[in-house]
């Protein structure tokens, strides 16, 4: 389906065809929606971040603007952490695509996430 006649769908329909289509597709999909927010945050957590982690930073900041606070937490735990250490890099993108997404979405996140590891990504 293309965008234009998923545009055309009603919010109902786009839904339905939203989560029947490959996760590949749902990004886009997401951002042609008369309702982003509620798609984005229909996905579990590991849904949300298989939709994104093939995005580049601007669209995955696009959909990263509608996610939940639980969801940014599950995506922040893979994109800044390498086993049990802190990857400043993928710390440092990580802001980069709240600060993107929305500066609410950065300031909520940090304010909520845990202490120590805000500390140690800017160290």
């Amino acid at each position: 389906m293309d965008h234009e006649d998923f545009e055309r769908l009603k919010p109902e329909e786009q839904e339905k065809v939203f989560h029947q289509a490959p996760f590949g597709e749902r990004g886009d999909l997401i951002l042609h929606s008369h309702n982003p927010a509620g798609l984005t945050q229909s996905l579990s957590q590991e849904e949300l971040y298989l939709v994104t982690r093939e995005m580049d930073t601007d669209e995955r900041s696009e959909i990263i603007r509608y996610a939940n606070l639980p969801q940014l937490f599950f995506i922040s735990d893979i994109d800044c952490w390498k086993k049990d250490r802190l990857d400043s890099r993928g710390f440092i993108r990580w802001l980069e695509t709240l600060q993107l997404a929305d500066e609410a979405r950065l300031f909520a996140w940090l304010v909520e996430m845990d202490y120590e590891t805000v500390v140690s990504g800017f160290r």
